[in-house]
């Protein structure tokens, strides 16, 4: 059986995307009478200019209605219901201006596919490629998809195929340059795709001048003109980049301090399960050569400072540790080095060369491959 749901959003549209209400109606199966239907509207992405509501009302006759604000012409949304007490998730979409008509045939369960992935969306072109979008990315992990070395509940794609998917989808933007939500999307995609930036940029660049230039275009712009220039400054063969930071127990520490010698930078965090699988590997790794003069400066990503203190005791971390005390993504050190994913670990050789960086490594072998550059620059 086949349920209509009719989304109708009307939204006041001005050059300055500023705050604009949007009304929505909804029709859905008998069942849900008299059940919850929540409304999150949510800006995850964005640095700057963060929104994220959340309402409910009732069903009622098979329909419920909403009414808001959003600060954009678009924005990512979630609708979800109540069933018994129980939350259920139902669909994944684009709060869009004009009218969006949804035909629900039912609810995807499956993890890779979109909740919408079963549904026949009309007259909303940001939803068009949001679900262009999902459908390259189920196909991909169907296809390429591989367990997680350290939660094999997860799959992940190698990092050559990751790429190709990211280029996949970027084409897909380009057949819009002049919708909104290609600024959303590739809010999105900054920082997730290793060493794609510069591709990234140049669909920036094929853009509509006016999404160019509005908020959410200059904040691209800007993220991904500094990761651009992060990538280029630590690409092997440069020298280290130069930086101070503060250990455990509060004393600077600045990288020069180990000028002609070996060492490993490995940014971490104790939250992160991946960072603690390899902890152990690089612990190894350390204790084999560190009577070769190999030091290691472990850079905890973590705000939790008592945390991370109890960390170093309990696992015996006899290093460097250092830490500004921030987030992952609030770290200044991080995005001078273009840590976009952890753990990350960069080799320096004793003239302060960069000889390895995970980032770089594009396969499922960058960690087999760091232990190999260590030998190579100890001589081994």
């Amino acid at each position: 059986m086949r349920y209509l749901l009719t989304i109708l959003i009307i939204i006041t549209v001005n050059a300055s995307y500023g705050q604009q209400r949007f009304n929505l109606n909804g029709s859905v199966p008998p069942a849900y009478n008299g059940n919850k239907v929540y409304l999150q509207i949510w800006d995850y992405y964005s640095t700057s200019h963060q929104f994220k509501t959340l309402d409910s009302t009732t069903v009622t006759d098979n329909e419920f209605t909403f009414s808001g604000m959003i600060n954009k012409p678009c924005e990512k949304a979630i609708l979800y219901m109540k069933k018994d007490g129980v939350e259920r998730y139902w669909l994944q979409f684009v709060v869009d201006t004009g009218l969006n008509e949804m035909e629900v045939d039912k609810e995807s369960m499956d993890y890779y596919q979109n909740k919408m992935g079963n549904t026949n969306l009309l007259h909303s072109t940001s939803n068009r490629i949001d679900i262009k979008l999902d459908s390259l990315y189920e196909l991909y992990y169907r296809t390429y998809g591989v367990a997680d070395k350290v939660n094999k509940n997860i799959k992940k794609l190698p990092e050559k195929i990751n790429l190709e998917l990211a280029n996949a989808q970027l084409q897909v933007l380009r057949q819009y340059p002049n919708e909104y939500y290609d600024l959303i999307v590739l809010r999105i995609l900054t920082g997730l795709h290793y060493g794609n930036q510069s591709a990234l940029m140049e669909t920036f660049k094929t853009l509509d001048t006016e999404l160019k230039s509005s908020a959410l275009g200059i904040e691209v712009s800007t993220i991904l003109t500094e990761e651009i220039k992060a990538l280029a400054t630590v690409k092997t063969r440069n020298q280290v980049p130069e930086f101070s930071v503060k250990t455990e127990r509060g004393k600077v520490f600045n990288n020069e301090s180990l000028n002609g010698k070996p060492y490993v930078i490995a940014f971490s965090a104790t939250w992160c399960s991946s960072c603690q699988f390899y902890e152990k590997k690089l612990q190894s790794i350390y204790h084999k050569y560190k009577d070769k003069d190999l030091n290691v400066v472990y850079f905890n990503l973590d705000s939790d400072s008592e945390k991370w203190k109890s960390h170093i005791n309990d696992k015996y971390l006899d290093w460097i540790n250092v830490s500004e005390r921030t987030s992952f993504g609030e770290s200044s050190i991080a995005k001078q080095f273009y840590t976009i994913a952890i753990p990350s670990y960069i080799v320096v050789d004793k003239t302060g060369t960069i000889v390895y960086n995970t980032t770089e490594m594009n396969d499922e072998n960058a960690y087999i491959n760091f232990e190999k550059s260590i030998k190579k620059i100890l001589g081994d």
